[in-house]
């Protein structure tokens, strides 16, 4: 079933945000590289888990589908927000982790609306 595949796609996303969060606590002089670095691993990761959502999203019910579309937004919102950290903006760290705040938020509330569903039809 996807939801199994949009929960296990997430959590590899969920570990490269992890990871980022790492390097904002590492030294300035290789943070820029390693979101570079990590920039690429998450659009590769992208994809696969923007599929398993829609997918996701075209199963149902309505509350997964909802549940669904909204993670795809957060996703795409933490994934924005790197950029704005390549290039030392202010306040770009405190809007990366309030979007990455989100997409865990948004990662929570599907697999509980995914659980839900798989067990009404048990």
């Amino acid at each position: 079933m996807a939801y199994a595949d949009v929960i296990g796609r997430a959590h590899e996303t969920a570990e490269l945000h992890f990871q980022v969060k790492g390097a904002l606590t590492g030294p300035d002089e290789d943070l820029v590289q390693r979101i570079e670095e990590l920039r690429g691993e998450l659009r590769v990761a992208f994809d696969p888990l923007m599929r398993c959502i829609r997918l996701a999203i075209l199963e149902g019910p309505t509350r997964v589908a909802e549940a669904a579309e909204a993670l795809g937004k957060s996703v795409v919102t933490a994934n924005r927000a790197l950029h704005p950290l390549e290039q030392s903006d202010e306040g770009a760290q405190t809007a990366y982790g309030i979007s990455e705040a989100e997409f865990h938020c948004q990662l929570e509330r599907f697999t509980d609306s995914a659980r839900e569903a798989l067990s009404s039809i048990q």
